[in-house]
Parts: C-alpha cells; sequence; structure tokens
C-alpha cells in the first residue's frame, strides 16, 4: 500500500516567467539526504566518481539543450 505524498507548496513566483534567460539556483536532494556525490571537506566539495558523472553531464547540458546559456557551469 502506498502512502500518499505530502501536500506541497510551490515556491514559484505566480507571474514570473521562467522561460526567460537569466540564472537559476538548483538543488539536488537524494534519498535520506545520503551523500552520494561526495563529501565537503574543509568546505569545499569533493567529489566521489559518481559526483564527477554528474559534474560530466551538467556540464554538457548546454551542448544538448540550445536555449540553456552555455555560461551555466557547476563550480
Amino acid at each position: 500500500m502506498n502512502k500518499p505524498l505530502p501536500n506541497r507548496q510551490s515556491i514559484r513566483l505566480k507571474k514570473y516567467d521562467y522561460s526567460k534567460s537569466g540564472y537559476y539556483f538548483v538543488t539536488i536532494c537524494t534519498h535520506n539526504r545520503e551523500k552520494r556525490f561526495g563529501n565537503i571537506i574543509a568546505r569545499k566539495m569533493e567529489l566521489n566518481d559518481a559526483g564527477k558523472m554528474v559534474l560530466t553531464v551538467w556540464n554538457e547540458i548546454p551542448k544538448i539543450y540550445n536555449k540553456i546559456l552555455s555560461a551555466m557551469k557547476m563550480n
């Protein structure tokens, strides 16, 4: 038996056009907030192999989707 999903509220601005060019903040959460992509050491993200793979794919997004600015980078 599946539990019902919690009633979540959207944090999007009601009349904002999200298709406009601009910078957007992206948060990625893992199941149970497990550290799947590496660890923070001395206030710096140290990527493991999975994290390096995600970074590689992330940086390929502008080449795949031409509407996304090529300036988009994950640091």
